[in-house]
């Protein structure tokens, strides 16, 4: 999942320092992805409900 998260939104490496940081950084960009994903879908079912 990562892999798709770097190649969709362009990251290539994480800048943070420490454990925690990156950890910070990852879970950030995880709800970054999701917020992403659910927008896109609550956007489509909208636009095909107003076509039926």
């Amino acid at each position: 999942m990562f892999e798709q998260i770097k190649e969709d939104d362009h990251y290539d490496k994480l800048r943070c320092r420490g454990i925690f940081g990156g950890k910070l950084k990852i879970l950030l960009v995880y709800i970054d992805h999701n917020l992403r994903r659910y927008h896109t879908r609550k956007l489509e079912f909208q636009k095909n409900n107003k076509l039926n």
